[in-house]
């Protein structure tokens, strides 16, 4: 865009607002006086200054120089209402929204609505087509060859628009029958970060990685329909759900950083549809009982053309074998579930429950044929039932008891758990004893059990190898564990304006012994406090939060042709060697607000001040010395920096009511993020002339200064 043309859309971003809103307020104002219609205007010009990453500062917004405006308008009469809301007018965050109807027979609403997801700006890539599907390198010879400087890269935004319309309408003019019907179109555009790797030289060497843009464009239609019954004592409906999901680019096409013109592609999401029938219902019963259904299957299937080829890591074409050129993927679901629940006494309540859900992958097994390889692709799977209770008992002294039993059975079409089954216990309770204090309690244990199989290896020459290890692999998704977690929690109000809330809660996991390579232990404890207090025109109010989350796996380093019988008692050397890591995650979160009315109904001043941060570290040890990388002790090989942050936000405005209709404020924002992490800390576009990196979650530390105003008229 000129800057003509930029400063050309800025004025509109100013003068298009306020002309929108003047334009419905006229009419409307003749009915304020009969008291059936109203709504309020706001003009809202901010002005901001950004040092540092102006994406992260604006991830999910957009906050910049401009004049924002905002409608809310409603009409009433003794049968019939309309509502709309209009906010951030033609800006990337707008949304609009009218909401009508006919009381007992029809309501109606339309919406759309924009939110961005901005990840870098002024992101680099040598390649050219960033936002298409096709990226190629268009100096002289190959990327890997020529190397070239990144001065000479070609810049993009990664960033995702996403814009979402639709509406509905339900109608209940036969009741107790009713229709309601939805839809919806959302749109997703943009580019958001892939990779690849490959090798440098012929016959193999270290790997490589070239990070690229992948272009994101797009479509999702949906339609939802709801037929139901509700009179009592029953309530019943029958639901169909439809969606569907279109992708402009099936695949992003690359030139080998080896090869000149050589197109290698990476999949992306394929177009897929998805349906969904539903069943709700509830039975009224004695003894102050209900009984709850509900069931659903639900279909997504979709088709993806096979590349019977693909270029070896040096960029040599590598011709397959496929069973079968189209891959058509579905994945049924189905799920259902009663309830039902009893007050037969008054000091007695409780309930049942049975869950059952199933994914059955339906999918194409493709077999692939690589030279003298063959292999096909593994469909997962799984359903898992729920059944349990629990009972709540009113006791003497103002105490409640609910004591609670669950049982998970989890089965899964995968090679080395394949079941799993947990048994949950709870006992939670409230004493309520004192007038002003109330003192919540809790205690869960979770154990465990999984039935453990020899892992087949995709590839069959992997099998001799993958047999020696896997009897020492639990991987935690499914491991047997046993799991306890205690929680307390005291909420005090001495006085009406005064209240304060403590909580507390513990969580320990411990894997079984059978764990011997993964994860071993999780840990954490957690804290918070929060209190206000209102002292005639001064109201006070802060928050703390402190959570301290501790892990610990083992694991161990193998060779490729390592003849592995038990890591605790192998031999190691410089290429086999066992190692563990710690990691410690501590999370601070903080605020104080405090009001001041200054002139009761006239003046008042709001301030907000909020601490947010996070500390992580990974002490990790190698246990054989050879194996140590050279430069390294293990000391060295700590990351003191693991996903550190810090954010520091401050807001005061002073809010003035000029008249009863009309109020205007005035208010200054800072927020001040510090991001560090040894991963992308000291970040280069180009490591070793050969890694080749976009700037993706690069500096995503900021300071940012925003002064803002606006002036609202009620009507």
């Amino acid at each position: 865009m000129s800057r003509i043309n930029q400063g050309s859309w800025e004025m509109k971003k100013t003068y298009i607002p306020l002309a929108a809103m003047l334009a419905v307020l006229l009419p409307l104002t003749g009915y304020a006086a009969e008291n059936t219609a109203g709504g309020e205007i706001e003009l809202a010009p901010t002005f901001a200054n950004v040092d540092g990453s102006k994406a992260k500062f604006n991830e999910y917004r957009e906050v910049e120089d401009g004049v924002y405006g905002g409608i809310r308008l409603w009409k009433e009469t003794d049968d019939f209402f309309i509502k709309l809301q209009a906010d951030d007018i033609l800006y990337d965050t707008q949304n609009y929204r009218i909401d009508g109807g006919n009381y007992g027979k029809y309501k109606f609403n339309l919406y759309y609505d924009e939110i961005p997801h901005n990840l870098t700006f002024d992101a680099r890539t040598p390649l050219s087509g960033a936002g298409g599907d096709t990226l190629t390198y268009t100096g002289a010879g190959t990327l890997n060859a020529a190397s070239p400087a990144v001065s000479t890269w070609n810049t993009f935004d990664y960033k995702v628009d996403r814009k979402k319309g639709g509406g509905g309408i339900r109608l209940d003019l036969l009741k107790p029958y009713y229709l309601d019907v939805a839809f919806s179109q959302e749109d997703r555009e943009g580019i958001k970060p892939t990779a690849t790797s490959w090798n440098a030289a012929a016959g193999g060497g270290s790997r490589r990685v070239l990070e690229m843009p992948e272009p994101v464009d797009y479509v999702t239609d949906s339609l939802k329909a709801e037929f139901g019954y509700g009179l009592n004592p029953f309530f019943g409906s029958v639901s169909y759900q439809y969606s569907q999901f279109d992708n402009a680019h099936n695949n992003l096409y690359y030139e080998h950083p080896n090869t000149a013109g050589t197109m290698e592609a990476i999949s992306l999401a394929p177009d897929n549809d998805f349906y969904k029938f539903a069943f709700k219902g509830k039975a009224l019963m004695p003894l102050s009982s209900a009984l709850s259904v509900n069931a659903s299957r639900g279909v997504a299937d979709s088709s993806f053309d096979l590349r019977s080829q693909y270029l070896s890591d040096i960029g040599a074409v590598v011709p397959i074998t496929l069973s079968d050129s189209v891959f058509d993927g579905k994945v049924v679901t189905t799920n259902y579930d009663v309830v039902l629940t009893s007050s037969p006494l008054s000091y007695a309540s409780g309930k049942i429950f049975y869950k059952y859900y199933e994914k059955e992958n339906k999918s194409d097994q493709i077999t692939v044929t690589d030279g003298a390889t063959v292999f096909h692709n593994h469909l997962f799977g799984y359903d898992k039932e729920t059944m349990g209770g629990e009972v709540s008992f009113k006791l003497p002294a103002d105490v409640s008891l609910t004591p609670s039993y669950k049982h998970i059975k989890v089965k899964r079409e995968r090679g080395d758990l394949p079941e799993s089954k947990d048994n949950i216990y709870g006992l939670s309770g409230r004493w309520t004893g004192l007038e002003h204090l109330a003192v919540n309690a809790g205690y869960e244990r979770l154990d465990r059990s999984a039935d453990w199989q020899q892992l087949t290896a995709v590839i069959a020459a992997d099998q001799a190898f993958t047999s020696a290890v896997e009897p020492f692999i639990r991987r935690y998704d499914a491991a047997p564990l046993d799991r306890d977690t205690y929680k307390l929690s005291v909420n005090i109000y001495p006085t009406d304006n005064l209240n304060f809330g403590l909580g507390y809660r513990y969580k320990k996991t411990e894997y079984s012994d059978e764990t011997i390579l993964g994860l071993r232990d999780e840990k954490s404890n957690a804290f918070d406090l929060s209190a206000d207090y209102t002292l005639a025109k001064v109201t006070l109010a802060g928050y703390f939060s402190y959570e301290k989350t501790e892990y610990y796996q083992f694991q161990r380093r193998l060779g490729n042709n390592t003849l592995f019988v038990n890591p605790l008692t192998d031999v190691t050397n410089d290429t086999n060697a066992n190692w563990d890591v710690n990691e410690e995650n501590k999370n601070y979160d903080y605020g104080v607000s405090l009001e001041v009315k200054i002139v009761p109904d006239k003046w008042r001043v709001k301030m907000q001040y909020d601490y947010v941060r996070s500390d992580g570290t990974a002490d990790m040890t190698i246990f054989e010395t050879a194996a140590i990388p050279a430069g390294y002790t293990n000391d060295t090989l700590d990351h003191q920096a693991w996903d550190d942050y810090k954010k520091d936000s401050f807001q005061i405005k002073a809010i003035y009511d000029i008249t009863e209709s009309l109020v205007s404020t005035v208010g200054y924002a800072y927020e001040k993020y510090e991001y560090n992490d040894n991963a992308l800390d000291n970040y280069d576009y180009k490591i070793n002339s050969a890694d080749y990196l976009s700037g993706a979650y690069k500096d995503q530390s900021y300071e940012a200064n925003v002064v803002f105003a606006s002036l609202k008229y009620s009507f």
